[in-house]
């Protein structure tokens, strides 16, 4: 017989023993549960780190967006890899984010000024890891795309290489010609006129008020824009890409479109059109700016297609009439009623909110929606800033100042190697403070030659030491400049090279001038056989130029020429400075001011000269403070811009015969623009700083979602 207490003490033991496993087991089991819990833990925060990636990709892309669509040329480059009939988009690379996939994933273009992106983010933490993770989002940004001009800093070059305010008439051919691919830009605050002319080498027409383009022909266009009416009549056959007005438009003859936007009325009378879209004045959409001329009148429908005229979609908010056409068009939407001559295809989208009127003959299929309204995208105005002009306050910027002192003529000289500044404490109180005597002095030769800046008010034996020469007449006794009461004549061969400015009127007559000449009043060149060129067209040293329209004249070079004088601006070291004087060189011609007075600053009445007018070659950028004009065959290697801050009394810059702008062979250093185009110019308002048009665009997140 076992013994009771020996059964106790292995009961006792196996008692302690299991106590043991279920303590090892609680032991492992709140090891696992602080194992998963630690996983749990790594793995919420590296969903919460791959969340935070995904989003700072997302955001990169929306800032990668915002300046892509800062700049028109790399906007229209981006766009360009996108098509709305595929479904394969361009890669998106994002440097810096490891573990990301991203892409495109659809683009939505129906309404051109919201555009529709799609992306998918993938964003992965810790791959082929038991904490790996990751973070799908799904982006649609809407992005309002650039108007051309851009953001002003970043955007391309102005190419409004004719800028003119009060209005423009070509009654002459003009032809621009460019690099190849490069189109430029003519802008006008006025209406704009063109008879029956050759028109070549520009891209766009954009006026303050209307535009009339009536017989000739031209080039291809890519936009006449408007802030009333858009005519085009009896010209050659070409293509516009899109016109646009904030009134009427019609286009009558063999011109062709892919686009026509108005406010108002559409009426088309042979070629061939994409798109037209008319919002027929509806809530009072329609406008005209003060004073511009009325084109396109008598139209009451919202879109009236003349003759067998291919239209391939019409959109309008009032009714749609189709005169011998109705069966060349696709796609037919009017919020009133379509009426139609003949019968439309029975293939073509037609939709209208209150009915369609055909021939009973007719077999056809169309829609009625009492429902319909159409998204009309309204064409915004064309706003020119108007920049001022006063060539007083370029008076100490000028290294040759010539004016009238008590009946004689003066030269007040500045900053010119080789002749003291008149105002040096070694010249004669008088000298200092009116200028140099401009009189005849005797040269080596001991002849009297014209043309002299002295010291001293008469000939004398020491004219050699107190005189410099500084302009070549055809005779030694013609004075150059000459004044004769009411203005100044440049009657001869040439000047000293640099900047030039005239108090009162200049007439050019002859020679060939290295120069910015700057007159206070007007400017005028009166002969073919003369010419300008800037002096950074032409640089340090003297060149001759071959001009078609005319010889090969010989050019004074900037630092090295017959007279020993340079503009120290320039000519600084051994090098050639074409920044001097913030661009000036790279005017020939500019005119206007305002009274001493009011420098800057005066009112239309105040305003003195500023008219402009060539006849001869002019190499280099012009700037009229009035009013600008062309006779004869004319060449300008520059852009132009007349400002009509003045008295204007009705004219209008005026383009006749033949005028030619060529910006092929521009010489390294001289900027044609001159910097800069006066004049911001706008669609709606808009500013881009820089005298182009438009604005940058806008990146907005509009919709997002995790997947």
């Amino acid at each position: 017989m076992r013994s009771p207490f020996r059964q106790r003490g292995v009961a006792t033991i196996l008692i302690v023993v299991l106590l043991g496993f279920s303590l090892s087991a609680t032991i492992l089991a709140g090891l696992s549960q602080v194992r998963s819990s630690q996983e749990l833990g790594v793995s919420l925060h590296s969903q919460t780190v791959t969340q935070k990636r995904a989003w700072s990709a997302a955001e990169a892309l929306r800032q990668y967006l915002q300046q892509t669509a800062d700049n028109p040329e790399d906007w229209s480059a981006f766009v360009a890899q996108f098509s709305p009939q595929i479904n394969a988009y361009p890669d998106i690379r994002m440097a810096g984010f490891e573990g990301l996939e991203a892409r495109f994933t659809g683009v939505d273009f129906s309404d051109s000024e919201q555009l529709l992106f799609s992306a998918l983010l993938t964003a992965t933490t810790a791959p082929d890891t038991r904490i790996a993770t990751n973070s799908s989002l799904q982006l649609t940004f809407a992005i309002r795309p650039p108007t051309a001009g851009g953001s002003g800093t970043t955007g391309p070059p102005s190419r409004n290489v004719i800028h003119f305010h009060d209005g423009l008439d070509i009654s002459g051919g003009i032809n621009i010609h460019a690099e190849e691919g490069q189109e430029y830009d003519l802008f006008v605050e006025g209406n704009v006129n063109i008879g029956s002319v050759s028109l070549t080498g520009i891209d766009t027409i954009r006026s303050t008020h209307s535009i009339a383009y009536q017989g000739g022909s031209g080039g291809d266009f890519r936009e006449l824009h408007a802030s009333c009416d858009v005519k085009v009549a009896n010209v050659g056959g070409f293509n516009i890409e899109s016109i646009r007005a904030t009134n009427n438009v019609c286009v009558q003859n063999t011109a062709s479109t892919s686009l026509i936007e108005a406010n108002g009325f559409v009426s088309v009378a042979g070629g061939q059109h994409g798109s037209i879209w008319a919002s027929a004045n509806h809530d009072g959409a329609a406008s005209c700016a003060n004073g511009a001329a009325r084109h396109c009148s008598g139209n009451t429908y919202g879109v009236n297609i003349d003759w067998s005229t291919p239209v391939r979609q019409v959109h309008t908010k009032g009714q749609i009439r189709a005169r011998e056409a109705a069966s060349t068009v696709d796609r037919w939407r009017a919020e009133q009623q379509i009426l139609l001559d003949g019968c439309p295809d029975q293939r073509a989208d037609i939709v209208s909110r209150t009915g369609v009127q055909v021939p009973s003959w007719c077999s056809y299929r169309a829609v009625v929606n009492p429902q319909l309204r159409l998204s009309i995208p309204l064409v915004p105005p064309v706003l020119i800033e108007q920049a001022m002009f006063d060539a007083n306050q370029l008076r100490d910027s000028a290294h040759y100042l010539y004016r009238r002192h008590n009946g004689a003529t003066r030269v007040i000289i500045r900053n010119v190697r080789g002749i003291r500044d008149s105002d040096d404490p070694a010249n004669p109180p008088d000298v200092q403070g009116n200028g140099y005597y401009h009189r005849a002095a005797r040269d080596t030769s001991n002849r009297m030659v014209a043309n002299h800046a002295c010291t001293t008010p008469a000939s004398s034996a020491a004219d050699r030491d107190n005189c410099r020469r500084l302009a070549t007449a055809f005779n030694d006794t013609t004075a150059l400049p000459a004044f004769d009461g009411s203005g100044w004549t440049l009657d001869g061969v040439h000047h000293a090279p640099g900047v030039v400015l005239l108090e009162g009127d200049v007439r050019i007559a002859n020679g060939h001038y290295t120069n910015t000449f700057i007159a206070t009043g007007n400017l005028q060149m009166v002969s073919s056989g003369n010419s300008v060129a800037a002096p950074n067209y032409i640089g340090p040293s003297s060149r001759t130029v071959a001009i078609p329209e005319s010889s090969s004249p010989s050019y004074q070079g900037v630092c090295n020429n017959n007279y020993g004088l340079a503009p120290a601006d320039f000519c600084s070291g051994s090098s050639f400075d074409y920044s001097a004087l913030g661009g000036l060189g790279n005017f020939a011609l500019q005119a206007g001011s305002c009274p001493l007075g009011s420098p800057g600053s005066c009112s239309p009445a105040q305003y003195i000269g500023g008219n402009i007018s060539i006849a001869g070659p002019v190499l280099g950028a012009i700037k009229a403070g009035n009013i600008f004009s062309t006779s004869g065959n004319t060449r300008v290697e520059g852009y132009v811009s007349a400002l009509a801050l003045g008295n204007t009394q009705g004219s209008s810059n005026r383009i006749g015969n033949r005028t030619v702008i060529d910006l092929r062979r521009l010489p390294p250093g001289y900027d044609p623009t001159a910097g800069a185009v006066e004049g911001g110019t706008s669609e709606g308002g808009g500013d881009n700083g820089d005298g182009g048009t438009g604005a940058p665009g806008v990146v907005e997140l509009k919709w997002s979602r995790y997947l």
